[in-house]
C-alpha cells in the first residue's frame, strides 16, 4: 500500500521553519494546501512536479510569503 503526502499531513512541514529545500512532488498536495507552507521564511527550493500545484500558485506564495525562494517546480 502507498500513503501519499496530501495537504492535511502539511502542517508538520509547517513546523519545520529551518528548512530550506523541500520536495513534494508525486504528492496529493493541492494549492489549498500551500498555506501550511507560508511559515518556511528560509525555503529556497521547492519542488511539486505531478501535483495539482501550478507554477502560477507557486509563485503567488513567493511573491507574498516565501521571498527567499529562488528555485521551484514547476516553473
Amino acid at each position: 500500500m502507498s500513503t501519499k503526502l496530501n495537504n492535511n499531513a502539511l502542517f508538520v512541514v509547517a513546523g519545520l521553519t529551518q528548512l530550506v529545500s523541500l520536495n513534494l512532488s508525486d504528492s496529493s498536495v493541492t494549492s489549498a494546501g500551500l498555506q501550511h507552507l507560508k511559515p518556511l521564511k528560509k525555503l529556497k527550493s521547492l519542488s511539486l512536479e505531478s501535483t495539482e500545484v501550478t507554477a502560477n500558485d507557486i509563485k503567488n506564495l513567493q511573491k507574498n510569503d516565501l521571498p527567499n525562494l529562488v528555485t521551484f517546480r514547476p516553473e
